[in-house]
């Protein structure tokens, strides 16, 4: 009996470092193709058509997301090589602020829906990007009060100047914090 429990065992244990092995394999390859990607990006230059570029950035992204697991202990560092390289490249467009901080957040809401942990970390940043909304909505109303205050006494120019102009800021603020809002509902479903 006992000569039998120890052939399963050594049989299952054997699979099991088999299967390890393999899917360490894999790793490693996905992690060559990951830095492959990188080095990639890193030797795009951008035509100067904008339109194109953003496509050819966003093919970049699809083809990350593409690729599947790398070891653990190298995934952050090479998501953070990804990420900047990318992020320095849509720093070369010829785009708006807003709208290349828009795009930055949206290639990485795109990658956090395709990590391994994608639904509790979407959720964590949405709840930031809510509670940041929900100030900002308490600050907006400060500076309307303000304005009201400021507009019925005298001698108050510069003053309400100043409120009028962060006013302006804050809705601008709460309009970029919105459609970061609103990019969370395009995301994909992890399949």
């Amino acid at each position: 009996m006992w000569k039998r429990f120890r052939e399963a065992c050594d049989k299952f244990f054997t699979a099991k470092r088999e299967k390890f092995s393999e899917r360490d394999n894999e790793q490693l390859k996905n992690l060559e193709l990951k830095e492959a990607l990188v080095k990639k990006v890193e030797d795009f230059t951008p035509s100067g058509n904008t339109e194109e570029d953003l496509t050819t950035l966003r093919s970049f992204s699809e083809e990350w997301k593409a690729i599947s697991h790398v070891p653990f202990k190298e995934k952050q560092k090479i998501w953070e090589k990804f990420k900047n390289t990318l992020d320095a490249k849509y720093d070369k467009l010829k785009l708006e602020s807003s709208q290349k901080h828009l795009l930055k957040f949206k290639n990485s809401v795109d990658s956090l829906s395709s990590s391994e942990d994608s639904g509790t970390m979407l959720r964590k940043e949405q709840s930031i990007i809510k509670d940041k909304i929900n100030k900002l909505q308490q600050t907006i109303n400060q500076y309307e009060n303000n304005l009201g205050f400021f507009r019925n006494s005298k001698n108050m120019g510069g003053l309400l100047a100043e409120v009028e102009s962060n006013l302006a800021r804050a809705h601008e603020e709460m309009d970029m914090l919105k459609k970061k809002l609103k990019m969370f509902n395009e995301v994909p479903a992890k399949s």
